[in-house]
């Protein structure tokens, strides 16, 4: 990995390209190329946390953004890092946290009405399936 400024920055134009042109794969094999990511630029950070999301990958994506919005929390991907979380933690059930963190972006961000109807409306599923789960509990103690 050179470690020269230029060299590090045609390797980050090479893997944006890359995941602009959806080549996730690819991207994360390059970015597994750089040793130490976490010392360089923290938009390396921001790209590997979208390989490990378009992976599925969605606790790895987490700890990714975590890291990348903690050493670069103005960055132009910040709202990008934030709504990519959101969905990660929506993906993994946890809708009642993901909402927060939907309300702090910009109401023109893309999709963010659509994500936030969607999210509300599995949390108030939730929210009666467990009335009815507690109802049930509560009548199979009684048997």
């Amino acid at each position: 990995m050179p470690s020269d400024p230029d060299s590090l920055k045609v390797i980050i134009d090479n893997i944006y390209e890359l995941i602009a042109s959806e080549q996730y794969d690819e991207a994360e094999h390059l970015l597994g190329c750089i040793p130490d990511l976490e010392k360089h630029d923290p938009e390396l950070l921001f790209f590997k946390a979208i390989c490990e999301y378009e992976a599925g990958r969605d606790v790895e994506c987490l700890q990714l953004l975590s890291d990348f919005l903690n050493r670069a929390p103005r960055h132009v991907k910040a709202d990008y890092s934030v709504f990519t979380a959101a969905i990660c933690l929506a993906n993994l059930g946890m809708e009642e946290e993901s909402l927060p963190l939907l309300n702090t972006l910009p109401v023109s961000y893309p999709d963010l009405i659509d994500e936030k109807q969607s999210i509300s409306a599995k949390v108030q599923i939730k929210a009666q399936a467990k009335v009815h789960a507690e109802a049930i509990a509560k009548m199979s103690r009684k048997r």
